[in-house]
């Protein structure tokens, strides 16, 4: 959490630059940098925090509810979460060496369907509806074309420019304050959407007559205190939203 908000306060000394200076291409680059770093940053924090949720309060609860998780009506608990997904958030990639044995390599994926990726994973994980439109929301396109601004600047092509524009300088802009604004709205609704999961959850046990009710009940009652992995990982991600702008 603590890039996060060290890349913000960079980030906002840049901009503080660019008032001063607004034609000073130098200043435009690294303006350019710093905000999709981050961008980088949030995703990665993202993705992090929903690996940890996925993998300290889900699993466990489907690993505890055994055969009787196809009778759970909570969609929220009976996701399915497959390696693959849970090994993209960490951002690995599994292959098998010559020697048959299977090694972890850093995955390399194409930062469009990154942040796709991320935000759609977070969604489900956590239980809570983003409002996602890839294809009319103007400040997606921003993002999209900030990435593609970001690449020209980072690995320059003989003949393109280094310099960067008004308009580019607009999506750079919206485009990190797009990410930010998703990440906001992540981080406010994940707190009452898992109390409804967890409600639900506790509903459903307490109307089931089986031997597991006890045990399991004291669980979602463990999840619920303001001490448990649950109530930690909202605030981790809470915590890892940086302010928005004032533009």
């Amino acid at each position: 959490m603590e890039a996060v908000n060290v890349l913000r306060e960079d980030l906002l000394a840049y901009e503080q630059e660019l008032d001063l200076n607004m034609h000073d291409q130098r200043l435009r680059r690294a303006y350019v940098r710093a905000a999709m770093a981050l961008v980088e940053s949030v995703i990665h924090s993202t993705k992090d925090l929903t690996y940890n949720f996925a993998t300290q309060v889900i699993l466990p609860l489907q690993q505890h509810l055994g055969a009787r998780l196809h009778r759970c009506p909570v969609s929220a608990i009976t996701q399915k979460l497959t390696h693959g997904e849970l090994s993209l958030l960490r951002d690995e990639q599994m292959t098998v060496k010559n020697s048959g044995e299977v090694d972890s390599s850093t995955s390399f994926v194409d930062f469009k369907k990154s942040v796709k990726f991320t935000f759609k994973m977070a969604s489900r994980v956590f239980a809570t509806p983003l409002a996602l439109d890839f294809s009319g929301d103007p400040g997606w396109h921003s993002l999209t074309q900030a990435g593609d601004i970001r690449n020209r600047l980072v690995h320059p092509k003989p003949g393109e420019s280094m310099n960067v524009t008004d308009g580019e300088i607009d999506n750079v802009r919206n485009g990190y304050c797009w990410t930010l604004s998703k990440g906001k709205d992540l981080a406010l609704a994940i707190q009452p959407s898992w109390v409804r999961v967890l409600a639900d959850l506790a509903q459903w046990v307490s109307e089931s007559k089986s031997e597991f009710v006890s045990e399991l009940g004291a669980e979602i009652e463990a999840l619920t205190d303001p001490d448990s992995v649950v109530s930690r990982l909202i605030d981790q991600l809470k915590s890892a939203k940086p302010q928005m702008p004032n533009l």
